[in-house]
């Protein structure tokens, strides 16, 4: 099964992956959907870009009408709460996700 991740055919990566290996599990998906929805509405279209469709801070600068500068602000920031809701986000039993691994290195600083 192909799953695909950009808005248009063909502008994206591809994945591949077995029916056995599911992405998240349905109770992951609904914390990482209510953190991304508190998120402020320009840092959560940012985080979404970036994370979900994958791209770089130059086309998502193009596409908000923002600084690239602002992109990176807005991506320190979605990190930094992910850090803050630590507790909420974490799957016991998993490896670590990027989320979790940017979360205890900005936890940290």
């Amino acid at each position: 099964m192909f799953v695909h991740n950009g808005f248009s055919p063909g502008n994206r990566q591809v994945h591949e992956r077995g029916a056995a290996e599911p992405f998240v599990n349905a109770p992951e998906l609904v914390r990482v959907a209510e953190f991304v929805r508190s998120l402020p509405v320009e840092c959560r279209q940012v985080f979404t870009l970036r994370k979900v469709y994958g791209y770089s801070g130059k086309e998502i600068a193009i596409r908000l009408g923002i600084p690239e500068h602002a992109v990176e602000a807005h991506l320190i920031q979605a990190a930094r709460r992910c850090a803050q809701a630590a507790p909420d986000l974490r799957s016991l039993g998993r490896r670590l996700s990027l989320l979790e691994r940017l979360r205890i290195r900005f936890a940290h600083e």
